[in-house]
């Protein structure tokens, strides 16, 4: 059985829940860069459009969290054209294949696999010739 790691969640606003995140691998100012990222896209989907929780909704607002994705998936990148608001729906479906990839092989492959890897794999399972689904 594996082991659960419980990491704390990043909060936007009272009482909401974001992403989980480890904090030792965000830079410190973190939750700044994060707001001003999801402030410049008027707490609005980047991906569907949807409106999204800002940080003094209330607690029973019927709004979807929005967070802030990293497309290379690098947590210390925080380049602004690195950086994306997005809604938990689209940030998780964003990060579904590397998740899936973690959960396979564990968080240190997490930093060692790239999408080049993983199509790299696609490619030759391809050529060598097996049909059929690829792994990721």
């Amino acid at each position: 059985m594996h082991a659960v790691r419980n990491f704390p969640t990043e909060r936007h606003g009272r009482g909401s829940i974001g992403m989980p995140i480890n904090p030792a691998d965000y830079p410190p100012e973190w939750k700044q860069i994060s707001h001003r990222v999801r402030e410049a896209a008027n707490w609005t989907c980047q991906q569907c459009g949807k409106p999204c929780r800002r940080p003094n909704d209330p607690c029973g607002s019927k709004r979807i969290e929005l967070t802030t994705s990293h497309t290379n998936h690098n947590p210390m990148d925080c380049r602004a054209e690195n950086l994306r608001a997005l809604c938990n729906p689209c940030h998780l479906r964003y990060d579904g294949k590397r998740h899936a990839h973690t959960r396979k092989y564990g968080r240190t492959a997490k930093t060692q696999v790239t999408i080049e890897d993983m199509l790299s794999e696609y490619s030759i399972a391809h050529t060598a010739g097996h049909s059929g689904l690829c792994k990721y």
